[in-house]
């Protein structure tokens, strides 16, 4: 197909994953998360966009927030709310209970992680290809994607009319191991790379390595919603939880 067409941007439709680790220890989170360890942020004008699993609307933590969202599942498809919920409170969280870094912000969420028997939670290229025109549609500043996953041609076309058109695109690093070799779309040029630090400004064990990474921020656990009953927050920890921090201080 590539020899027939030299000039079109063709691959395989990859999976992605999220950029968690297993659930983190289920000991008593603290009471809230900024305003003690990470301040909450004044945001300039614009609307955050991520491309995530879905949100549960409906969390204590997430009832008082504005979340424009659209699923780019097939039928077939079961949805995950885990993930997507956790990212979701981290930034906007509007509760006693839990206080995310950046309230007020109006977030744009595309759905576009599901539930696979034999592979868990992941994506495919064409859908976060789909993702990433409807968010630029939506007059999106940022796009916070806490996926990694392989280079893939059209995706990479998808990220550079992105950034052509002003959005900048916030990734995470991945947790493959220092050991991996780089993950996309973080390594992909002009997009902002981020891996995880804990309370002591130490490198995630787990998080991949390279020249390519920007940034570290906060991502060895962190206070997130659950939707798995009561208690209903959690501690998490993945390049995932680091990359919001970064995407939300582009809006700063």
């Amino acid at each position: 197909v590539r020899g027939l067409l030299p000039n079109a941007s063709i691959d395989y439709n990859h999976s992605y994953e999220l950029g968690q680790s297993p659930r983190s220890s289920d000991a008593p989170p603290p009471p809230r998360l900024a305003g003690e360890r990470y301040p909450a942020l004044t945001l300039r004008e614009g609307r955050l966009g991520i491309i995530d699993g879905g949100i549960a609307e409906d969390h204590a933590s997430l009832r008082r927030t504005s979340i424009t969202r659209r699923s780019f599942l097939e039928t077939s498809q079961r949805p995950n709310l885990s993930h997507g919920t956790a990212v979701a409170s981290l930034l906007i969280a509007e509760s006693q209970s839990l206080q995310g870094i950046a309230p007020g912000v109006d977030l744009v969420a595309a759905e576009a992680f599901f539930d696979d028997l034999n592979a868990g939670l992941v994506s495919t290229g064409f859908q976060l290809v789909q993702a990433l025109d409807w968010l630029a549609s939506e007059g999106v500043s940022v796009i916070n994607m806490s996926l990694p996953g392989p280079a893939n041609d059209v995706l990479h076309r998808a990220i550079e009319f992105a950034l052509d058109e002003g959005i900048v695109l916030v990734a995470a690093a991945g947790n493959n191991g220092p050991a991996s070799d780089p993950r996309f779309p973080a390594a992909y040029p002009g997009v902002i790379a981020v891996t995880a630090i804990d309370q002591n400004n130490r490198a995630y064990l787990r998080a991949v390595r390279g020249d390519h990474l920007d940034f570290s921020a906060p991502g060895v656990n962190v206070r997130v919603a659950d939707i798995g009953g009561a208690p209903s927050f959690r501690m998490a920890s993945g390049t995932s939880f680091a990359a919001p921090f970064v995407a939300a201080l582009v809006l700063h």
